[in-house]
Formats: structure tokens, C-alpha cells, sequence
């Protein structure tokens, strides 16, 4: 016999179900005016049908999602007795019932199991405005689910028989008197579960400065079973579940017959994470790399050094090599040029990075991945000057188009080969592009200072727009390393 999704049966005076196999209901009501029989050859199966509601709204800045899970059981109920027999296994999941007496039996076991009921919330929202495009993004999400025992109410007695075990998983029994009989089995009292979860996580950002945090929470908690009256167990052993630091509510009224009583206490879980971190954007970094390579003379890039050139600055890592024409010697000398750029560009992002504490960034430069950057940095310098060296391709282009054209196409295939990250083509043509346009306006801005049509102030202004993380931006350019 099946019954399926909030059937409603119902009789003036005696509801009598019988099935050689199984009986299986999924949320149905029964009621009855003397009396409920059922029998079954098999098992009585009785679940509770989940209801789900979803909601999502759409705003602005972003959505929010709700959905809902009500589990709803079966409920038999009638104004005299209620008897369920099974020659298999009985399993209730939350079921209720409400009469006068009760006697509910599976001779190969009675489970009393719990169902749920759930809640799920996400949201998710971004603001963006501002030159410098300030924003704030976030991201929640949360679960519960609360835990639903069966529910008997009686006027009388419940009695609940097997030969197997008797399992009951937070009930609520209001009557007088609850008999557990299991003749070879164990009766098992144990608690429900409720889950519970929440992460967020936000990101903040102005352009220059970025910050992240999140926050994670998680939680474990249990229901214990509910009984009015007194608890008469007649088993060789009864388990009783309870919260570690809190007795149960009925523990004075159980009664054990011919057995002993176990305890198994258990712990709440509750658990808390944070983590915040922030720091420079790649826009900020790069401006920091890009001044500290003026004050080194930019070796190894073109708007440093044509910069620099034009600010009048000394080369200090130019001048710690001297200068040679063959091949090997070039490569040499950019390498160490290269090394020494790298090395104070690295130094200036960790230093921003750790908010000015040095003993920090000194960590932060000598970690394994700086090094390995850093010698990637050498390694490509050293080549890059060696083959200019070798095919009299000029390092420094001045006031030809072509020469920059042409030293920021060795660079820049170098560079790929040596960050060993995959060739893009349309990625690689940009980066020349806007090295090679860099370079040449960079030359131009120093010339026009070292011929004083320009004053300072102007020329640091034209040198730090020309260098600024919004040039790329407006353009829809992807931020490179000039």
C-alpha cells in the first residue's frame, strides 16, 4: 500500500490498513472516529515530504537568494487507539500522532528518526564609483537546519515493542506513560542535530589600496527528547544521548527493567575564523616600482631611464660597471644592472606591503619566490642586453621610433620566455605597444626639460601621467610593467 503527498484519509468510526508487504506513506493525514489499524507483512515506512521555496531578488548592486526546506510529516490521529504493526522494521520519519493509547511494533526493529528543516541565504552586492575607482564588494552565504523529532500526544499509554533494537531520535512523547520494550536489542534515546554556518567576505579597494576579509562561522548544536511523564525501559541495555554539562529533563523518570543504562554525552560545537588582509593594488606597486627605478636612473626600462635622463639624476647602477662593447660584456652588465633595479624595485613594493616595517619586508624580499623573481629578472636582463649587444639593436632609443620599436620587441619576447607563463600573441603586441609609445614620450618629456621648455614641476607631472595606472584603464589596456 502506497499513500503519497498530503493524502487525506479519513473514517467516521475505524481506519483499518493491511498489506502483505509494505505499507508506505509520504506525508499523509489519517484520521479515524474509534480507531487506526495498520498492518504489514513487510515494513511501515512512513517520510515526510519536503516543501521548497526559493526566493531571489534583484537589485542594483548586486542579489539576494533565500530558499526553504519544510519537512512535513505524516499525522494520524483518532479519538480512540492508534495501533501500527509491522513483521519487519518500522521507520517514522517525524511522524505525529494524537489519540487516546498507542502501541507501535516492528519485530525487527522501530526507528523514531528525525527530519529537518532548512534555510539557505546568500547575498551578493558591488559598489563601484570614482576616478580612482573606489569600490566595496561582498559576498554572504548562510545555512540552518533546525531538527524535527516525531511528536505523539496521548491520553493514556504509548507503548513501543520489538524484538530488535528501539531507536528514538528527539521525540516529544506527551502521556502518562511511554513503555520501551526491545526483547534482544538496545533502546536508544538519542539527540537531534541542528547545523548552522555563516562566511562572508568583503573587499575594499581604492584604485591603490586593497583590503580583504572574511569571516567564517560554523556551529553544532542538539535537541533532546521530550517525555510528560514516567519512562519504563525493558531491555538488556539503554543508551542515553546527552549534551555534555546539561542531564536530561527525564532522567529522574526512567525506569530500567532487567538492564543497565549507558551514557554517551557529547559536545556543542562552535566554531570562529577571521582573517584581514591588505595591501598595495598592482596600480600602486607599479608606481612604487616605477619611482624607485627614477631614483636608480630606470635601468632596464625605457620610461625610467629616458626619466631619469631628463631629470638630470645620476646613474647609480649604471655606474658601478663599466661600460664595454662586446657581447658578453653586455650581457654582463645588464644582469648586474638589472639585479640591482630588480632588487630595489622588490624592496620598495615589500617595504609599501609591510606598511613601512622593515624587519617585514626584509622577510618579504628574501622569501624563495622573491629570489626566484628576481633571478628570473637577471637571468632576462642579461640576455636581453647580450643579444642587443649582438645584433647592434640600441638599448637606449632616443629620439627614433624605430629603435625603441625594436628594443621593446627583444624585451618583451625575453621577458615572456623567461616568466615562463605561455605565449599570447595579442597580449605580447600590447605590452610592445605601449612600451615602445612609453619610452619614446618618456625620452621626449626628459628632452623637453633638458632644453628648459618645461619647467620641473611640469615634467614630473607629464612623467607621472604618462607612468599612472589610469592611462591602461581608460584605454581598456591591461596594466603592463613599462
Amino acid at each position: 500500500m502506497n499513500a503519497y503527498g498530503k493524502t487525506r484519509i479519513s473514517a467516521g468510526r475505524e481506519f483499518s490498513a493491511t498489506a502483505q508487504r509494505n505499507i508506505q506513506f509520504t506525508s499523509v493525514d489519517t484520521s479515524s472516529g474509534s480507531r487506526t489499524f495498520l498492518l504489514a507483512g513487510g515494513n511501515i515506512l512512513d517520510f515526510a515530504l519536503d516543501r521548497v521555496t526559493v526566493q531571489t531578488h534583484y537589485h542594483k548592486k548586486g542579489y539576494t537568494r533565500d530558499k526553504w526546506i519544510q519537512s512535513t510529516p505524516s499525522f494520524h490521529r483518532s479519538d480512540g487507539s492508534i495501533s501500527s504493526i509491522a513483521s519487519g522494521i518500522q521507520d517514522l520519519f517525524g511522524t505525529q500522532f494524537k489519540g487516546k493509547e498507542a502501541h507501535v511494533h516492528g519485530t525487527m526493529g522501530v526507528n523514531f528518526r528525525e527530519t529537518h528543516d532548512s534555510h539557505e541565504h546568500e547575498s551578493v552586492s558591488k559598489k563601484e564609483n570614482g576616478l580612482f575607482r573606489k569600490s566595496k564588494q561582498s559576498h554572504t552565504k548562510s545555512f540552518s537546519a533546525q531538527s524535527k523529532g516525531a511528536d505523539l500526544k496521548f491520553e493514556d499509554s504509548v507503548k513501543v515493542t520489538s524484538s530488535k533494537d528501539i531507536t528514538l531520535v528527539n521525540v516529544n512523547i506527551q502521556a502518562p506513560k511511554t513503555v520501551l520494550t526491545s526483547l534482544e536489542g538496545v533502546v536508544r534515546i538519542l539527540l537531534g542535530t541542528n547545523q548552522s554556518s555563516m562566511s562572508s567576505m568583503e573587499m575594499r579597494s581604492n584604485g591603490f589600496w586593497q583590503k580583504q576579509s572574511s569571516k567564517i562561522e560554523e556551529h553544532q548544536t542538539f535537541s533532546a527528547s521530550q517525555f510528560s511523564g514516567d519512562v519504563e525501559i525493558r531491555a538488556k541495555e539503554a543508551l542515553l544521548q546527552a549534551i555534555k554539562g546539561k542531564p536530561l529533563e527525564f532522567i529522574d523518570r526512567i525506569t530500567i527493567v532487567n538492564g543497565k543504562i549507558t551514557h554517551d554525552f557529547v559536545e556543542e560545537l562552535h566554531q570562529y575564523e577571521s582573517h584581514s588582509t591588505e595591501g598595495p593594488t598592482a596600480a600602486l606597486a607599479m608606481l612604487v616600482a616605477i619611482a624607485i627605478t627614477l631614483a636608480t636612473s630606470g635601468a632596464g626600462t625605457a620610461v625610467g631611464s629616458a626619466a631619469a635622463e631628463g631629470m638630470g639624476l645620476a646613474t647609480a647602477a649604471t655606474a658601478a660597471v663599466a661600460a664595454t662593447t662586446t657581447t658578453a660584456g653586455a650581457a654582463l652588465q645588464g644582469m648586474v644592472v638589472g639585479s640591482f633595479t630588480g632588487l630595489c624595485s622588490q624592496a620598495g613594493v615589500a617595504l609599501l606591503s609591510a606598511k613601512g616595517d622593515l624587519g617585514e619586508a626584509l622577510k618579504s624580499v628574501m622569501s624563495t619566490n622573491t629570489l626566484k623573481s628576481l633571478a628570473v629578472s637577471v637571468a632576462a636582463a642579461g640576455v636581453i642586453s647580450g643579444v642587443a649587444n649582438a645584433f647592434e639593436i640600441p638599448t637606449v632609443g632616443g629620439d627614433c621610433f624605430g629603435n625603441h620599436l625594436k628594443y621593446h620587441s627583444l624585451r618583451v619576447g625575453v621577458e615572456t620566455v623567461f616568466r615562463g607563463k605561455g605565449i599570447d600573441i595579442e597580449d605580447m603586441g600590447r605590452s610592445v605597444a605601449m612600451s615602445t609609445a612609453g619610452g619614446f614620450l618618456a625620452h621626449k618629456i626628459g628632452m623637453l626639460r633638458a632644453e628648459k621648455i618645461i619647467n620641473s614641476s611640469a615634467h614630473k607631472v607629464l612623467h607621472g601621467f604618462l607612468g599612472g595606472p589610469w592611462v591602461p584603464v581608460l584605454l581598456k589596456i591591461p596594466r603592463l610593467v613599462l
